[in-house]
């Protein structure tokens, strides 16, 4: 089943984290944080902690995925473009390619 929640804890050595649910307050198990690619190629990024997220969870919600953080009202959508794929990060740098310019900027 699909359940939201905000991100307790985290483990950055596992890609994994616990999840604290609202409707009944209860924190999960230790969850894998699903990533884009994990054998040959490899693609690592762990959520934060207080981020709203996405989990698919088991009947019990005893074992489940982290699918992804959500935005929510608390934060803001960084793009403004369906051709923008952006990387901001918290000091203020960011990772910018729009598609129909052709354009990267990396400051």
């Amino acid at each position: 089943m699909l359940k939201f929640g905000v991100v307790t804890n985290i483990n950055p050595l596992t890609a994994k984290a616990r999840v604290e649910f609202a409707e009944d307050g209860m924190n999960s198990f230790w969850l894998p944080i699903l990533q884009k690619k994990t054998f040959k190629d490899k693609y690592y990024s762990v959520v934060d902690v207080g981020e709203q997220v996405a989990c698919l969870m088991d009947e019990n919600s005893e074992d489940g995925v982290i699918l992804g953080a959500i935005y929510t009202g608390v934060d803001s959508v960084p793009g403004i473009s369906k051709d923008q794929h952006l990387i901001k990060f918290e000091d203020g740098s960011f990772i910018e390619y729009n598609k129909e310019t052709q354009m990267m900027t990396i400051v």
